[in-house]
């Protein structure tokens, strides 16, 4: 998962020309509020933000180490959304904007979509 999560931020950054940015995805989050839970049927998810940022010249298995310690991180805030975040985040930068709007429990399904997005940014700096 760890490798997986590395290689697809490697992707994006190189799609959009970005070293940092956040990415949305999705968590399991069958959270035990009622003693009966387990015997619901259902997607239980929420969203989790999680930070990329690439050196500039990265070697894979650090990027993997990261990333198993920057999941971690985010897994041990679950009760805590990515939506929650981000309202936050645009809250403290004084915008109504999405601060990281996509989401998708299958990231290689949106992936062109992503970097068709990227590409119309002017700004490549980071």
């Amino acid at each position: 998962m760890f490798a997986a999560f590395a290689a697809f931020a490697a992707a994006v950054a190189r799609a959009c020309g970005h070293r940092r940015f956040l990415l949305n995805t999705l968590q399991l989050n069958r959270l035990p509020l009622h003693p009966d839970v387990s015997r619901l049927v259902g997607a239980f998810s929420s969203t989790m933000l999680l930070p990329v940022d690439l050196p500039p010249a990265p070697v894979f298995a650090d990027l993997a180490t990261r990333a198993q310690q920057d999941i971690g991180d985010a897994l041990a805030h679950n009760l805590i959304t990515g939506v929650e975040v981000s309202r936050e985040l645009g809250r403290r930068r004084g915008t109504h904007r999405p601060v990281a709007p996509s989401s998708s429990s299958r990231p290689w399904a949106w992936t062109r979509h992503w970097a068709a997005r990227c590409r119309r940014r002017p700004d490549r700096s980071e």
